[in-house]
């Protein structure tokens, strides 16, 4: 399958071509949505004609079930065609979250089919109807069953070429069909052998992956809107990217927006304060357009002089580290400068910690206290900067 994913979107994508840029995804992606499209509406008919001339609530059920992948996929198709719309006066950073939105619309709408169900699963249970069911029926259940697992596991590999959740998405939505099928299934040839309470049963565990699924889609696609932090693997490659060039000495206050596949990237870069401001500005601009090129996005550096070298701030230094190990805190101080006339009349600088430190008062305490052993007429002023680390 992962084969053919590559065959099909070899097909759309230019030899050499990013197949993340956004025209690059909005391809992929309508090629999956009107895959789906078909796929689904030959599998609805199929389903619900089998379901009316055999009485089944469950394969009814899981007929709609189906039908409600061909409007989430119309719902993606729509999503990466108006994610593609560039940037305007009301929506300066694009529309790319047009995708996240899409995602979204699929997840309310499996809520919805899936609560229905649940309410009429569980009339039929109360009332039971007489249901004709025969092998040949059983056998095209089984055939809709595979078809299904066939269009999820297309849609993943398609979402993991474009990195795209909403096509992972819809791929969980043709799994939870699949599953949904292995249950009228089961319901089936049950009733086949007598026990028809059984098909409202079964229509309600289908109501139950229906929602299961909805909850789990709504849920990523909300955290996506909210703003959720990107991975440590990330981060450290945008602080890689950037201490690759040369002068860079430090890197840190790395802030990632996803805007769909459009990313936002600002950092602060660390350089020797004796650097001239056009050499300073030649820094930051490549660090902006090497990261920028390597993650396609756009980027905004903040530079930050800093003392780079010299007894004083390596001793500083070198305080500050000890006491960070001794709380297991990894990384490097930030922002380290020092005013120094006669003597260090002030130190400044930032310590990086995770979102999860607790002991903040203590570790100011103790490089307090080894600070003023060493520069006892010194103002010490430190941050902590919340980070995943």
């Amino acid at each position: 399958m992962k084969k053919l994913a590559l065959y099909l979107a070899g097909r759309k994508i230019p030899a050499k071509e990013d197949p993340k840029s956004l025209e690059n995804r909005s391809k992929i992606g309508m090629l999956q949505g009107w895959i789906s499209i078909f796929g689904n509406a030959l599998l609805f008919a199929i389903k619900f004609i089998l379901g009316w001339f055999s009485g089944s609530i469950a394969l009814i059920a899981d007929a709609l079930h189906t039908l409600s992948d061909v409007l989430t996929s119309g719902v993606v198709i729509f999503g990466f065609q108006f994610s593609q719309k560039p940037a305007d006066k009301e929506h300066p950073f694009g529309h790319g979250r047009a995708e996240t939105i899409a995602t979204l619309t699929i997840a309310l709408l499996l809520g919805f089919v899936g609560f229905e169900f649940l309410k009429t699963g569980a009339g039929r249970i109360l009332n039971p109807v007489e249901i004709h069911v025969n092998w040949y029926l059983i056998s095209a259940v089984v055939i809709t069953i595979f078809a299904k697992e066939w269009m999820a596991k297309l849609a993943f590999h398609l979402g993991d070429i474009i990195d795209s959740d909403t096509l992972r998405a819809d791929a969980l939505h043709h799994r939870s069909d699949a599953l949904s099928s292995v249950l009228v299934l089961i319901s089936l040839i049950s009733v086949r052998f007598g026990y028809t309470l059984v098909d409202g049963l079964m229509a309600i565990g289908v109501a139950g992956f229906m929602l299961k699924s909805g909850y789990s889609i709504a849920r990523n696609a909300i955290d996506d809107l909210l703003g959720t932090p990107v991975s440590p693997e990330a981060l450290d490659q945008i602080r890689q990217l950037a201490l690759s060039v040369q002068r860079v000495y430090n890197v840190h206050d790395i802030i990632v927006h996803r805007y769909g596949s459009h990313h936002f990237i600002s950092l602060h870069v660390e350089v020797d304060e004796r650097l001239n401001s056009e050499a300073m500005h030649s820094v930051a601009d490549r660090v902006e357009k090497r990261i920028a090129h390597k993650l396609t996005a756009e980027v905004v550096t903040h530079v930050d002089p800093v003392i780079v070298n010299g007894e004083t701030v390596e001793n500083i230094r070198e305080i500050i580290h000890q006491q960070m190990e001794s709380h297991n805190i990894p990384g490097v101080v930030q922002d380290l400068r020092f005013v120094e006339d006669n003597e260090v009349e002030s130190i400044l600088f930032q310590i990086p910690v995770s979102v999860n430190f607790t002991d903040k008062a203590q570790l100011e305490k103790d490089i307090r206290r080894e600070l003023s052993g060493m520069y006892p007429s010194s103002e010490i002023r430190m941050d902590f900067i919340p980070q995943i680390i």
